[in-house]
């Protein structure tokens, strides 16, 4: 995080950088605690066959626009042609932006030679959580190490592909009036960035930067048609992640003349906890997931959820065209009970838990909250349905810590359990943490995780 200001595009560094490799895991705080990040598909890949022969994988800069990427993606896959690496036709296997740039090369190269997209938690219409990283950032502790937030807005507003990840969807952003009325917001026009006070100086002040955030954004408002339609003669399969609260609508309060918490506000819905749900199913009509494949995990290891992994080693593997119903929910954790010699059935919606904070010194309480939605008969809800566990991470060390349930009549009313967790953490030294809750009576894969870190007081 230290780090994160040698990114800046256009800024005074100007420092050269180039990809060098998929990610495989991300380390916080060095060896104390890593995030699996590709790791676990491309083992999945590998055990169904999959090896340097034939797995190509193509890894990128992120922070340049995804017109620019997908124009090397076409040089990757041309040059792997002409060798004979990549004969006849072939699948490609896209995560999130990896989606907009194989988009926009189906649409620059017509007579591709591919078969079937499978694309895992795509922003087809764009994703709120971008507004989210300007006026929050990533937590207090992250964001004083990056720099603080006028660092973060300002390195992350000079990455054009950031730009074309900003929400498209109708009514997605908004001025919240005094009068309890609505300005809808055009966040691809710069004179409302303007007009808002949304540009930070460095930005705001220098006319050759300004060009090329004017550009950048109107390169990105030129992705919505495109990416609201499917591309003609290839096959899509889609999978959409919706069981984690998301940030869906925008709103800002009138007159704020600046990004920040306390004056912007975000609506939450179904989705991966980044990417909304229907923009992953690219529905812009936000009213079902018909035609998409859910998963139960979080946007980053999407590909990591039992039925996931199930439906990808069909897609992959099947030599005629794998044909299914319309799939909406299908893959959710399932809470069962008996009662009165009928069985009862509860899908899983969402799995969440969420500490009271992100930092914490080590002479502190942790308490968090967490919250099971569900679908099926709230009458027949009641305490003890399943068996939750708690437990905190770092690196190896595992401790579990208490549960306890404290759902309420008018929880089950709402088709909601609820529970609250504990823990002392004056024997624990500093460093990052995760807080997993989940349900291992229910499936293994019934999990949520909450990241935070102990400094010192």
């Amino acid at each position: 995080m230290q780090n994160f200001a040698r990114l800046e595009l256009g800024g005074p560094s100007k420092e050269a950088l180039s990809p060098c490799g998929l990610i495989d895991k991300v380390e916080v705080f060095g060896p104390f605690y890593s995030i699996k990040a590709y790791a676990a598909l491309l083992t999945n890949l590998k055990s169904l066959g999959f090896d340097q022969s034939n797995l190509h994988l193509f890894d990128y800069d992120w922070r340049q626009s995804n017109f620019e990427t997908a124009a090397k993606f076409k040089t990757f896959i041309e040059e792997r042609q002409k060798d004979g690496r990549l004969p006849g036709k072939f699948d490609i296997l896209a995560h999130s932006m990896g989606g907009i740039v194989t988009r926009i090369y189906l649409d620059k190269n017509p007579d591709n030679s591919v078969n079937k997209v499978i694309y895992f938690g795509t922003p087809f219409l764009g994703s709120a959580d971008t507004l989210g990283t300007l006026s929050e950032g990533w937590g207090r502790f992250a964001n004083i190490l990056a720099g603080g937030m006028n660092t973060i807005r300002r390195v992350a507003i000079s990455f054009p592909g950031f730009m074309e990840l900003l929400p498209r969807y109708k009514e997605c952003c908004y001025v919240r009036l005094t009068n309890n009325g609505k300005n809808p917001i055009d966040v691809f026009d710069a004179e409302q960035w303007r007009s808002l006070h949304w540009l930070p100086d460095e930005i705001s002040s220098s006319p050759e930067r300004l060009a090329v955030f004017k550009t950048n954004l109107n390169n990105a408002r030129t992705l919505s048609d495109l990416l609201r339609a499917p591309p003609p003669k290839v096959s899509e399969v889609i999978f959409a992640g919706d069981a984690k609260p998301t940030n869906v609508y925008f709103a800002v309060r009138e007159g704020a003349t600046a990004p920040d918490a306390s004056r912007w506000y975000f609506s939450k819905d179904l989705g991966d906890g980044t990417v909304p749900a229907w923009s992953a199913a690219r529905n812009p009509g936000f009213d079902d997931l018909s035609g998409a494949m859910v998963s139960f995990s979080e946007h980053a290891t999407l590909f990591d959820d039992n039925w996931a992994e199930s439906e990808l080693k069909r897609e992959l593997l099947s030599i005629t065209p794998v044909v299914r119903e319309p799939i909406n929910g299908r893959g959710h954790p399932i809470i069962s009970a008996r009662s009165g010699g009928t069985q009862l059935n509860w899908t899983i919606r969402t799995l969440d838990v969420t500490c009271e904070q992100p930092t914490y010194a080590n002479t502190d309480t942790l308490r968090a909250t967490a919250a099971i939605n569900v679908d099926g008969p709230t009458e027949s809800l009641k305490t003890g349905l399943v068996l939750a566990k708690a437990m905190l991470r770092k690196g190896s060390q595992e401790i579990e810590i208490p549960v306890n349930e404290t759902s309420s009549t008018a929880d089950f009313s709402r088709g909601r359990l609820t529970f609250s967790i504990t823990a002392d953490l004056s024997s624990l030294q500093k460093g990052t943490f995760e807080l997993e809750f989940s349900l291992p009576t229910v499936r293994d894969d019934a999990k949520s995780a909450y990241r935070f870190a102990i400094v010192e007081d």
